[in-house]
Protein backbone atom coordinates (compact mmCIF):
# COMPACT_ATOMS: atom_id res chain seq x y z
CA UNK A 1 0.00 0.00 0.00
CA UNK A 2 1.85 3.46 -0.97
CA UNK A 3 2.11 5.60 1.53
CA UNK A 4 0.87 8.92 0.85
CA UNK A 5 2.28 11.78 3.50
CA UNK A 6 0.60 15.35 2.93
CA UNK A 7 1.11 18.56 4.91
CA UNK A 8 -1.88 20.61 4.33
CA UNK A 9 -1.40 24.28 5.07
CA UNK A 10 -3.58 25.91 7.83
CA UNK A 11 -6.86 26.93 6.35
CA UNK A 12 -6.55 25.34 2.98
CA UNK A 13 -8.62 22.66 2.06
CA UNK A 14 -7.57 18.47 1.33
CA UNK A 15 -9.17 16.10 -0.43
CA UNK A 16 -8.19 12.55 -2.08
CA UNK A 17 -9.89 9.20 -2.52
CA UNK A 18 -9.23 6.49 0.79
CA UNK A 19 -9.68 2.54 -0.59
CA UNK A 20 -11.32 -0.44 1.54
CA UNK A 21 -7.95 -1.38 4.03
CA UNK A 22 -6.49 1.77 3.52
CA UNK A 23 -5.76 3.99 6.64
CA UNK A 24 -5.68 7.97 6.70
CA UNK A 25 -3.90 9.58 9.59
CA UNK A 26 -4.66 13.46 10.65
CA UNK A 27 -1.69 14.84 12.67
CA UNK A 28 -1.93 17.89 14.07
CA UNK A 29 1.17 18.95 13.54
CA UNK A 30 1.10 22.60 15.23
CA UNK A 31 -1.23 22.42 17.61
CA UNK A 32 -4.67 23.92 18.35
CA UNK A 33 -5.76 22.97 14.46
CA UNK A 34 -9.16 21.63 13.66
CA UNK A 35 -9.87 19.51 11.03
CA UNK A 36 -13.53 19.52 9.05
CA UNK A 37 -14.02 16.42 7.80
CA UNK A 38 -16.60 14.83 5.55
CA UNK A 39 -16.88 11.72 3.34
CA UNK A 40 -18.43 10.15 0.65
CA UNK A 41 -18.98 6.80 -1.08
CA UNK A 42 -16.49 7.21 -4.12
CA UNK A 43 -19.19 4.80 -6.31
CA UNK A 44 -22.30 6.69 -5.14
CA UNK A 45 -21.20 10.58 -4.19
CA UNK A 46 -25.14 10.25 -2.72
CA UNK A 47 -23.89 7.66 0.49
CA UNK A 48 -21.98 9.85 3.13
CA UNK A 49 -21.57 10.91 6.49
CA UNK A 50 -24.57 10.78 8.67
CA UNK A 51 -24.07 12.15 11.79
CA UNK A 52 -27.18 11.00 13.87
CA UNK A 53 -26.80 7.37 12.41
CA UNK A 54 -22.83 8.03 13.88
CA UNK A 55 -24.09 9.05 17.31
CA UNK A 56 -26.30 6.57 17.76
CA UNK A 57 -24.42 3.71 17.44
CA UNK A 58 -21.30 5.34 19.35
CA UNK A 59 -24.01 6.59 22.19
CA UNK A 60 -22.08 9.82 22.66
CA UNK A 61 -21.45 12.74 20.80
CA UNK A 62 -17.99 12.57 21.16
CA UNK A 63 -15.87 10.40 18.82
CA UNK A 64 -13.03 8.39 20.02
CA UNK A 65 -11.06 4.92 19.07
CA UNK A 66 -13.72 1.96 18.36
CA UNK A 67 -15.92 4.25 17.03
CA UNK A 68 -17.34 4.24 13.65
CA UNK A 69 -18.60 6.75 11.05
CA UNK A 70 -21.82 5.78 8.98
CA UNK A 71 -23.40 6.90 6.32
CA UNK A 72 -26.82 7.86 5.88
CA UNK A 73 -27.97 4.33 4.58
CA UNK A 74 -26.21 3.16 8.32
CA UNK A 75 -23.47 1.65 6.34
CA UNK A 76 -20.21 2.31 8.26
CA UNK A 77 -17.54 4.44 5.99
CA UNK A 78 -14.56 4.41 8.21
CA UNK A 79 -13.49 3.30 11.89
CA UNK A 80 -11.77 5.10 14.48
CA UNK A 81 -8.53 2.79 15.36
CA UNK A 82 -6.37 5.20 17.00
CA UNK A 83 -7.35 8.27 18.98
CA UNK A 84 -4.45 10.34 20.84
CA UNK A 85 -6.90 13.24 21.18
CA UNK A 86 -9.43 12.04 23.37
CA UNK A 87 -12.96 12.52 21.45
CA UNK A 88 -13.83 15.17 18.53
CA UNK A 89 -16.94 16.81 17.82
CA UNK A 90 -19.76 16.09 15.90
CA UNK A 91 -22.04 18.57 16.58
CA UNK A 92 -19.97 22.13 15.96
CA UNK A 93 -20.74 22.03 11.92
CA UNK A 94 -18.29 24.22 10.26
CA UNK A 95 -17.53 27.70 10.00
CA UNK A 96 -18.60 29.56 7.21
CA UNK A 97 -17.82 33.70 5.93
CA UNK A 98 -21.43 33.99 6.54
CA UNK A 99 -21.30 32.56 10.37
CA UNK A 100 -18.44 34.25 11.09
CA UNK A 101 -20.22 37.76 10.33
CA UNK A 102 -23.19 36.62 12.15
CA UNK A 103 -21.51 34.70 15.33
CA UNK A 104 -18.58 37.61 15.54
CA UNK A 105 -18.71 40.56 13.54
CA UNK A 106 -16.20 39.60 11.10
CA UNK A 107 -16.76 40.37 7.84
CA UNK A 108 -15.05 38.75 4.50
CA UNK A 109 -13.49 35.48 6.75
CA UNK A 110 -14.03 32.46 4.83
CA UNK A 111 -13.92 29.62 6.99
CA UNK A 112 -14.32 25.29 7.00
CA UNK A 113 -17.90 25.65 4.60
CA UNK A 114 -15.53 27.46 1.72
CA UNK A 115 -12.93 24.60 2.01
CA UNK A 116 -15.61 22.35 1.65
CA UNK A 117 -16.85 23.58 -1.43
CA UNK A 118 -13.60 24.21 -3.26
CA UNK A 119 -12.70 20.35 -2.34
CA UNK A 120 -16.15 19.28 -3.10
CA UNK A 121 -16.00 20.87 -6.65
CA UNK A 122 -13.17 18.85 -7.82
CA UNK A 123 -15.27 15.66 -7.44
CA UNK A 124 -18.05 17.12 -9.15
CA UNK A 125 -19.81 17.73 -6.09
CA UNK A 126 -20.99 21.21 -4.07
CA UNK A 127 -23.04 23.23 -1.88
CA UNK A 128 -26.02 20.40 -1.61
CA UNK A 129 -23.76 17.81 -0.67
CA UNK A 130 -22.70 19.34 2.47
CA UNK A 131 -24.16 17.73 5.87
CA UNK A 132 -22.74 18.21 9.13
CA UNK A 133 -19.57 17.14 10.00
CA UNK A 134 -16.75 15.80 12.04
CA UNK A 135 -14.50 18.40 13.59
CA UNK A 136 -11.34 16.21 14.32
CA UNK A 137 -8.86 18.11 17.08
CA UNK A 138 -11.86 20.21 18.38
CA UNK A 139 -14.53 19.84 21.47
CA UNK A 140 -17.71 21.13 21.66
CA UNK A 141 -18.84 21.22 25.55
CA UNK A 142 -22.30 20.61 26.52
CA UNK A 143 -23.81 20.72 29.96
CA UNK A 144 -26.34 19.91 31.90
CA UNK A 145 -29.01 21.81 31.38
CA UNK A 146 -28.19 21.39 27.27
CA UNK A 147 -25.86 24.78 26.74
CA UNK A 148 -22.98 24.33 24.17
CA UNK A 149 -20.23 26.62 23.21
CA UNK A 150 -17.35 25.36 21.02
CA UNK A 151 -14.03 25.68 22.96
CA UNK A 152 -12.00 28.34 21.90
CA UNK A 153 -8.27 27.59 20.38
CA UNK A 154 -6.72 28.57 23.54
CA UNK A 155 -9.04 26.75 25.85
CA UNK A 156 -7.86 23.58 24.09
CA UNK A 157 -4.25 25.07 24.45
CA UNK A 158 -4.35 25.55 27.85
CA UNK A 159 -5.72 21.83 28.83
CA UNK A 160 -3.29 20.52 26.26
CA UNK A 161 -0.72 22.00 28.02
CA UNK A 162 -1.57 20.95 31.58
CA UNK A 163 -1.90 17.65 30.38
CA UNK A 164 1.28 17.71 28.52
CA UNK A 165 3.33 19.18 31.95
CA UNK A 166 1.07 16.45 34.21
CA UNK A 167 2.74 14.10 32.22
CA UNK A 168 6.24 15.67 32.30
CA UNK A 169 6.12 16.74 36.07
CA UNK A 170 5.44 12.67 36.49
CA UNK A 171 7.85 11.31 34.28
CA UNK A 172 10.39 13.55 35.95
CA UNK A 173 9.64 13.01 39.51
CA UNK A 174 9.90 8.29 38.68
CA UNK A 175 12.95 10.11 37.22
CA UNK A 176 14.22 11.89 40.36
CA UNK A 177 13.05 8.91 42.33
CA UNK A 178 15.73 6.38 40.71
CA UNK A 179 18.54 8.89 40.61
CA UNK A 180 18.00 9.31 44.64
CA UNK A 181 17.58 5.35 45.54
CA UNK A 182 20.59 4.94 43.41
CA UNK A 183 22.59 7.82 44.90
CA UNK A 184 21.40 6.70 48.54
CA UNK A 185 22.54 2.83 48.23
CA UNK A 186 26.12 4.59 47.55
CA UNK A 187 25.79 6.76 50.74
CA UNK A 188 24.63 3.70 52.99
CA UNK A 189 27.47 1.88 51.78
CA UNK A 190 30.13 4.29 52.37
CA UNK A 191 28.66 4.86 55.94
CA UNK A 192 28.68 1.49 56.55
CA UNK A 193 32.73 1.25 55.76
CA UNK A 194 33.35 3.77 58.09
CA UNK A 195 30.95 3.00 60.96
CA UNK A 196 33.43 -0.18 60.78
CA UNK A 197 36.48 1.72 61.08
CA UNK A 198 34.95 3.65 64.07
CA UNK A 199 34.13 0.70 66.10
CA UNK A 200 37.00 -1.70 65.19
CA UNK A 201 40.05 1.11 65.64
CA UNK A 202 43.73 0.99 64.68
CA UNK A 203 46.00 2.40 62.47
CA UNK A 204 45.65 -0.50 59.51
CA UNK A 205 42.32 -0.33 59.45
CA UNK A 206 42.03 3.43 58.89
CA UNK A 207 44.75 3.05 56.49
CA UNK A 208 42.66 0.28 54.75
CA UNK A 209 39.82 2.46 55.14
CA UNK A 210 41.50 5.09 53.26
CA UNK A 211 42.28 3.18 50.68
CA UNK A 212 38.98 1.12 50.28
CA UNK A 213 37.08 4.30 50.43
CA UNK A 214 39.02 5.77 47.60
CA UNK A 215 38.64 2.95 45.12
CA UNK A 216 35.34 2.90 46.05
CA UNK A 217 34.57 6.57 45.00
CA UNK A 218 36.52 5.71 41.51
CA UNK A 219 33.96 3.24 41.08
CA UNK A 220 31.31 5.35 42.23
CA UNK A 221 32.65 8.25 39.35
CA UNK A 222 32.23 5.15 36.87
CA UNK A 223 28.70 4.58 37.93
CA UNK A 224 27.89 7.70 38.01
CA UNK A 225 28.92 8.38 34.42
CA UNK A 226 26.80 5.16 33.13
CA UNK A 227 24.27 6.36 35.12
CA UNK A 228 24.07 9.29 33.69
CA UNK A 229 24.18 8.08 30.05
CA UNK A 230 20.86 5.36 31.20
CA UNK A 231 19.38 8.48 32.44
CA UNK A 232 19.84 10.48 29.72
CA UNK A 233 18.06 7.45 27.65
CA UNK A 234 15.09 7.52 30.72
CA UNK A 235 14.73 11.43 29.80
CA UNK A 236 14.70 10.96 26.38
CA UNK A 237 11.82 7.95 26.55
CA UNK A 238 9.78 9.75 29.31
CA UNK A 239 9.48 13.09 27.19
CA UNK A 240 8.37 10.59 23.97
CA UNK A 241 6.13 9.17 26.27
CA UNK A 242 4.35 13.07 27.53
CA UNK A 243 4.80 14.25 24.16
CA UNK A 244 3.82 11.03 22.29
CA UNK A 245 0.97 12.87 20.34
CA UNK A 246 3.72 14.59 18.02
Amino acid sequence: MPLIDVVVAAGAPWSGIVRRGEVLRITDLEGCQAVDFLCYNVADPQERYHAPNTLKAAGSIFLTTGHRLYSDIARPMFTIVEDQFGGHDTIGGCCSAPSNQMLYGVADCPGCRENFLAGLARHGLGRRDIVPNVNFFMRVPVTADGSAAVALGIVNFLMQMIEFLAKTVSHGMRLYGNMYAGELIFLLIALLGGAFTFTAGGFGLALLHIFAGTAWAIFHILIITLQAFVFMMLTLVYIGQAHDSH
